[in-house]
């Protein structure tokens, strides 16, 4: 708390600074009508500069580019670059040297992948405070109509109070938890309503069911015994990595989708939007599919069994955790499809719970985030997806592309106490599929670690390939989680360059 005297001193709001005079008049009109006394509600923002903008132009990155060359720069879609503008309209073969906003590194990168955008776009935001105040004081506060829920950039805030980061004793996950009584969701219908079935009693139920009939009763009864478990995984190969521009020469004029390399999708879903909607929402290579289900398939030997769901709503994403439960379950279920299937055969007992906070960095959105499918056209390419689910971080509060690295952790860390709080009563394994990054914001201080910077983090980033998962497992004496060696192991294959048969013609 601090005392101002007004005599000595003076608390304004600047609305212009060296503004030319001849707009003084104008903006001393709009001063004059500003009511000091009204309520209002004002955020209080805090940006760095970076200083690696000097000298230099600001430009937005429009199409990922895998490099080719040691002394290429990766670009990602959504990241800025730092390019001098007379190396630009210098250069003679359409590429000019730049660096990263985002990882800090240098390298060459094509000029026409790549757009001029404002200084500002650039700049990192720190801190977002609400500011809100009335006529009466503190009780002005309480004629307010106050949000549902408290702003992101605070609430999330609130996970890192105790000192041990966001580690919490079973205690502190219960009915009283000030996690819950914040956000709280019932579990899902689907998952509340199970009986008691192993994996090897659903292989003698399955072998009395005839081919392609879905098994639509629960598979577990809850709650589960044993320590609980939380797997963590990233998508599988995505398109756009692979083949960069490829909705340029996918598709033809008439939007007609057309497979170029054994490695694309046979087929797209159906969506609106498309065949744009795809740029910030690609689909898995085939590589990507194969992945998924070799890593499901890790797991069942493992004897892991996945009780409780959650995905990112990327279509990489869920197209990841798709084939993951068709690893763990398939031999099971003797209704097989492939890529966009119908089912796994588990329709009704192991849907996928679409949840919009477990997206990545909202800071690589800076001017537009992805338009995700919709349920309705998930459901009509085959995807099991729980209708009943209620997401805890609704698509339309993803609104903040100015995030910042610890407020990133902290939505990661709400999301992932929030739903151990909501199957704490049913106990079992929680699977969570999202994106390089969420591998280790979503459990990073669950383990009692602090968030890292975001320099840290995207060098991280660099060490976690498709498919690479967290393992992490609680105490049932203390309360507290660790990561342990998972009993499966990863999925890892070497890089294949595009082949050319135009080669066997050199001489």
């Amino acid at each position: 708390c601090a005392s101002v005297e007004g005599s000595r001193k003076e608390l304004h709001l600047t609305l212009a600074y060296s503004f030319p005079s001849t707009h003084f008049s104008t903006l001393e009109a709009l001063a004059s009508n500003v009511d000091p006394s009204a309520i209002a509600s004002w955020e209080v923002r805090l940006y760095s500069r970076d200083t690696r903008i000097i000298g230099n132009e600001v430009h937005k990155v429009l199409y990922s580019h895998v490099p080719r060359e040691p002394d290429e720069l990766e670009l990602l879609i959504g990241d800025f670059v730092y390019v001098s503008g007379e190396s630009l309209a210098t250069s003679a073969d359409g590429w000019v040297e730049g660096t990263s906003w985002l990882t800090g590194c240098q390298g060459f990168l094509p000029t026409n992948y790549i757009e001029r955008t404002a200084e500002s776009d650039a700049w990192t935001l720190h801190r977002a405070l609400p500011i809100i105040g009335g006529t009466t004081g503190i009780d002005g506060l309480e004629t307010l109509s106050l949000p549902r829920r408290l702003p992101i950039s605070l609430s999330l805030l609130n996970l890192l109070e105790n000192s041990e980061g966001s580690r919490r004793s079973t205690e502190g996950l219960s009915e009283t938890s000030s996690l819950e009584k914040f956000h709280s969701r019932q579990a899902s219908l689907d998952q509340s309503q199970a009986s008691n079935l192993s994996l090897k009693d659903l292989e003698a139920l399955y072998s009395k069911i005839e081919t392609k009939k879905r098994y639509k009763e629960p598979l577990f009864k809850f709650p589960i015994e044993g320590p609980r478990k939380l797997i963590v995984v990233r998508h599988g190969e995505r398109v756009d990595f692979t083949f960069g521009d490829w909705i340029r020469f996918c598709f033809d004029d008439t939007g007609k989708y057309q497979q170029k390399d054994l490695n694309m999708p046979s087929t797209l879903p159906k969506r609106d939007g498309a065949p744009l909607s795809f740029y910030k929402d690609c689909p898995l290579t085939n590589v990507g599919l194969l992945q998924a289900q070799l890593l499901g398939e890790g797991m069942r030997a493992g004897k892991v069994v996945v009780h409780h769901v959650y995905c990112s709503p990327s279509l990489r994403c869920i197209q990841t955790c798709t084939n993951i439960l068709k690893g763990i379950y398939l031999p099971y279920v003797k209704y097989h499809t492939f890529y966009f299937s119908e089912g796994l055969g588990l329709a009704d007992s192991m849907p996928i719970n679409i949840e919009p906070g477990l997206f990545e960095w909202l800071a690589w959105y800076h001017d537009s985030m992805p338009i995700w499918m919709t349920p309705s056209e998930l459901k009509d390419t085959g995807f099991n997806i729980n209708f009943y689910y209620e997401p805890l971080i609704r698509p339309d509060e993803l609104k903040n592309s100015q995030e910042s690295c610890e407020q990133f952790y902290a939505r990661s860390a709400y999301v992932t106490q929030s739903l151990l709080s909501q199957t704490q009563k049913d106990g079992g394994t929680i699977l969570l599929v999202g994106h390089a990054s969420t591998v280790d914001t979503c459990c990073r201080q669950l383990i009692g670690g602090l968030p890292r910077s975001g320099h840290d983090m995207t060098s991280l980033l660099k060490k976690i390939p498709y498919c690479s998962f967290s393992y992490t497992v609680q105490d049932p004496k203390t309360g507290g989680w660790s990561l342990q060696e998972p009993p499966f192991p990863p999925v890892t294959h070497s890089a294949n360059m595009r082949y050319d048969w135009k080669a066997l013609t050199q001489t």
